[in-house]
């Protein structure tokens, strides 16, 4: 006989919806936006870092600007736009 009430579990997890997908959207869109922002900040400054010995010069820094600067924006086109 099944468990029914507050006890009970449920075997599968239920779907995300839309509205928690933009929410999340909206999340990410600020971390990836932060993240643009401190390449930025690294590229201005003209700092080195240097990630499992390879040395990544500033001009690096303008690729992951780029990156996380669409996807942010993307994010939050996906984010904000009004639902259909």
């Amino acid at each position: 006989m099944p468990v029914r009430g507050p006890t009970a579990r449920s075997t599968t997890m239920p779907a995300i919806q839309p509205q928690t997908r933009r929410e999340l959207a909206k999340f990410f869109c600020g971390f990836e936006a932060f993240h643009a922002l401190a390449h930025a900040a690294l590229a201005f400054s003209g700092t080195t870092i240097t990630v499992l010995g390879i040395d990544l010069r500033p001009g690096w820094h303008w690729g992951s600007i780029l990156i996380n600067g669409s996807i942010s924006v993307a994010l939050g086109l996906y984010a904000w736009r009004r639902p259909r």
